[in-house]
């Protein structure tokens, strides 16, 4: 098979349910009325985006690939660094193994690309950068003088509202690398839907306003290909991470093992010590004992088991119980589930019990991080121009989206726990 072009498009929370509102604006429904489509995708645990992402991109479970939340793990402190860099994958990535066979690749603001070897790569400046520098650490953290050349193209995107500046500037990187470059595989994550279900809950007005906007944003990147001559020669593929829970209140764990004398704090609330710390993962989260005390282990499990009720916790996995059933690894000696309606926060000088507020992405009126299953799907959707029919299958699993879209693009994955969609390749 020669070598095929491939956008690869993730809209960070897109449900099989949304569906129904996509099949009502004009470019999405264009799209939809010649793709394959799954409609509901079993994730992977943590529903996490950065750890999603890299499975969407690896085709692996994070206990392959290394990535098993957004952040890495510190205790102490509430803001950690995330999961950015391309180091941070064990495994070769889509982009990576497209590159290794010869295909120019341009990754715009895709999870965990930070510092990889493409022609062109735009990365986010991360949640922690202020306003005033996220226009700079864009530019030190994109492919060495590809901001600077863009920047005339998306510079006004930065003004926009915080729930669509984000994807004003990959709809414009899109265009701007499409009508100059054409590069044979381009990945290129969307964060508004993400955002409005945050804010607003699971359904809301305010959802159908954010798939207005990227149905314009969408149409511009088939009028760009258009214009190039390859909307006919170009795979346009479609995926999501997640779906999101709406829930009542936060409870913060690490306050109650702050009162339980697990967490010492000093006179101003600045963390001295701990035993026992759990680092969020919002509607999970991983309970890391100092250096894994077998004593303090069991003191731990016996207060969260008799007090699960009172923290909204319905399942506490051992470590070796979720990487068995879940493929989930990492230092941690336990992982709480919440029930699904209250979100785990790390702050162990809160309350026990707060309001949810559009504060963080962890307290918000909706969120996620949940165990698959759980509440609404993501959605999967192929428009392949070289494919002999459209299939629609009820359930896929995100693992089998590398090794299936590889294939479509004219190469082999060989490194993914996930296997190629045969359905969906005739």
């Amino acid at each position: 098979m020669s070598k095929r072009k491939m956008i690869l498009i993730s809209i960070d929370s897109f449900v099989g349910s949304d569906l129904d509102i996509l099949r009502k604006l004009p470019n999405f429904s264009t799209l939809l009325d010649k793709a394959s489509v799954v409609y509901s995708n079993q994730t992977t645990y943590p529903s996490y985006t950065h750890s999603i992402h890299t499975s969407i991109s690896t085709g692996c479970y994070p206990a392959t690939h290394g990535v098993n939340s957004n952040e890495h793990p510190e205790p102490g402190n509430l803001e950690p660094v995330w999961f950015e860099s391309c180091k941070d994958v064990k495994v070769p990535t889509l982009a990576q193994e497209a590159r290794r066979h010869g295909y120019t690749v341009a990754e715009v603001y895709w999870p965990l690309t930070l510092g990889d070897d493409v022609e062109w790569n735009i990365h986010r400046a991360g949640i922690h950068v202020i306003p005033e520098n996220e226009q700079e650490v864009i530019r030190r953290r994109s492919t060495p003088g590809f901001f600077d050349e863009v920047y005339p193209y998306i510079k006004d995107a930065f003004a926009m509202s915080r729930d669509y500046a984000s994807d004003e500037v990959c709809f414009r990187t899109a265009e701007y690398l499409i009508d100059r470059y054409q590069p044979d595989f381009m990945e290129i994550h969307l964060v508004a839907i993400d955002h409005i279900r945050h804010h607003y809950g699971v359904y809301s007005r305010e959802l159908h306003d954010a798939y207005r906007y990227l149905d314009g944003g969408f149409g511009r990147i088939l009028e760009a290909l258009r214009r190039q001559g390859l909307e006919d020669e170009t795979i346009v593929a479609v995926t999501s991470d997640h779906g999101h829970l709406d829930i009542r209140q936060v409870v913060s764990i690490n306050r109650f093992f702050r009162d339980h004398g697990l967490i010492e704090t000093d006179g101003e609330g600045k963390l001295v010590s701990w035993k026992a710390w759990m680092q969020s993962c919002s509607l999970s989260g991983h309970v890391y004992i100092k250096d894994q005390d077998p004593a303090i282990a069991s003191e731990v499990l016996k207060l969260l088991t008799e007090h699960s009720r009172e923290l909204e916790i319905e399942r506490i996995f051992t470590r070796e119980e979720v990487e068995r059933e879940w493929h989930l690894t990492g230092d941690f000696t336990y992982v709480i589930e919440s029930f699904g309606n209250s979100s785990f926060s790390s702050n162990y000088n809160w309350e026990l019990y707060t309001s949810t507020s559009n504060s963080s992405y962890r307290t918000s009126k909706a969120t996620h991080g949940h165990l698959p299953g759980k509440g609404v799907q993501p959605c999967f959707f192929v428009c392949n121009p070289f494919a002999a029919e459209q299939v629609y299958l009820p359930e896929g699993r995100i693992i089998d989206q590398a090794p299936t879209l590889a294939r479509m693009m004219g190469f082999e994955m060989t490194t993914c726990d996930g296997r190629a969609m045969e359905a969906l390749l005739k």
